[in-house]
């Protein structure tokens, strides 16, 4: 049985009518997003719209193996302050979600794994069908760290959100 953030679910659909390609690099990256945002308003200061990108890279030095990755990323319009002009500078003005994840700052990477180049079909009909599942343990995955200086992902959305004066 497959697993992904450490979730396995009961019944996997076809949830593709959901779910767009955004990206396709020369098939050395994919990014597929969720078509709707989802609204973070359990804490009354603490107010964003976000989707979900599905994150496909391939390897350096591995042809047959690919790195998949779930990322929690912050709506455009939601990005604030230094990081907003960062980005824009990075891309010639541009803020959208491909760019965020480009340019980092304003995303959090749920889960990621490596897996076989062979079953990324498999994960991407895998993966949305945990979405649910990931929503309802939110907080869980915000808490963790996401680097060695001991940030997690909600001072990463903190400090994207213009909250924080920096993300650590």
């Amino acid at each position: 049985m497959m697993e992904f953030a450490g979730t396995q679910p009961g019944v996997i659909e076809d949830l593709s009518s959901e779910w767009e390609i955004i990206f396709d690099g020369d098939s050395k990256m994919i990014q597929t997003i969720k078509v709707y945002d989802y609204d973070y308003a359990e804490d009354a200061d603490l107010k964003f719209k976000y989707k979900y990108i599905i994150n496909i890279n391939t390897l350096p030095d591995e042809e047959e193996k690919v790195l998949i990755s779930l990322n929690l990323v912050l709506s455009p319009r939601y990005i604030r302050g230094i990081l907003n002009q960062s980005i824009k500078n990075y891309t010639g003005g541009y803020l959208d979600y491909q760019d965020i994840m480009a340019h980092g700052g304003g995303d959090v990477c749920v889960d990621n794994m490596i897996i076989d180049k062979d079953k990324v079909d498999e994960y991407i009909l895998f993966i949305p069908n945990i979405i649910p599942v990931v929503e309802s343990f939110l907080g869980f995955h915000l808490d963790k760290r996401v680097n060695r200086l001991g940030s997690t992902g909600w001072d990463i959305l903190k400090y994207a959100l213009g909250l924080k004066k920096n993300w650590f």
